[in-house]
Order: C-alpha cells, then sequence, then structure tokens
C-alpha cells in the first residue's frame, strides 16, 4: 500500500523512480574507484566532482535495504526583473530549483516516516545508479536520458 502511494504522488508529479539493492552499491563504487586508477576519470575531475560522495553509505546507514532514484525533469527558469526602468529577463539554471527535492522529501515524509520507516538522503554518483538500476539509459555529464 504505501509503494502504491508513493507510486501515485510520483506520477501526479511527473517523477519516475526505481530501487537498487543497497549490496550492489559497493560494487558501484569500486567500478568507480577502478576507472579512477586507469585514469579512465581524470583525478582532476575526481576531485573537483567526485571526492565527496559517501562511499560508507551502506555501512552508516545498517537497517537499509534499498536505495530509491528518482528523476524528475527540471526546467529552466526565466527570472525576469527591473532595473532603471527597464524589464531583463535572466535564465537560471534547475540546479538551482530545490522545490523538486522538497516535493520528493514531502512524498516520502507522508508516506514512510509515518509509517515507522526512516530514510536518509545518500550522496551517491546518481547517475550511475540511475543507469545501473534500469531507470536511465544513459548518464555523463549534466545529462540523463529517461524514458
Amino acid at each position: 500500500m504505501i509503494n502504491e502511494n508513493i507510486n501515485r504522488e510520483f506520477k501526479k508529479q511527473n517523477f519516475q523512480y526505481s530501487t537498487i539493492k543497497i549490496k550492489h552499491i559497493p560494487k558501484l563504487i569500486s567500478n568507480i574507484n577502478s576507472k579512477i586508477a586507469s585514469k579512465e576519470i581524470s583525478p582532476a575531475l575526481y576531485s573537483h566532482y567526485l571526492k565527496d560522495f559517501d562511499t560508507s553509505f551502506p555501512e552508516s546507514f545498517p537497517s537499509s535495504s534499498s536505495v530509491l532514484i528518482v528523476a524528475a525533469p527540471q526546467y529552466q527558469i526565466d527570472v525576469r526583473f527591473n532595473w532603471k526602468g527597464q524589464i531583463f529577463s535572466l535564465p537560471v539554471p534547475p540546479t538551482y530549483n530545490h522545490k523538486i527535492d522538497s516535493n520528493v522529501e514531502l512524498i516520502l515524509d507522508k508516506h514512510l516516516i509515518k509509517n515507522g520507516f526512516i530514510y536518509k538522503k545518500a550522496n551517491l554518483p546518481l547517475k550511475l545508479l540511475a543507469t545501473s538500476s534500469g531507470l536511465a539509459q544513459y548518464g555523463r555529464s549534466n545529462i540523463s536520458f529517461i524514458e
């Protein structure tokens, strides 16, 4: 019943999701580490974007069994402002809009927390998780393709 309620609310928001078992996380992290060691992933890229992943996630949250990966369309935001009597329009990338994260958390709070479950936002390689779980077909740079 909980899963059906979450599914219904995610569909209303045009979110898609999948899950991956926690036991697969170390293999995904190992895959990244081997690419770093073989220089497929540049050390500079790693130190800038990847070093903050929480690779101890399965151990730091031992009661967990799965990771929920949620994908949501993110649209450019158009901000308009008036400066010295002239109206300007400025496109803002969707990465600065945190409303989607808040909406996901509200849905999870409503259906998980109130039913005695707990969850934690994981700091893991999201595109790799999305492609590994079957949610996305491709995930590199700032792009993920999800049908």
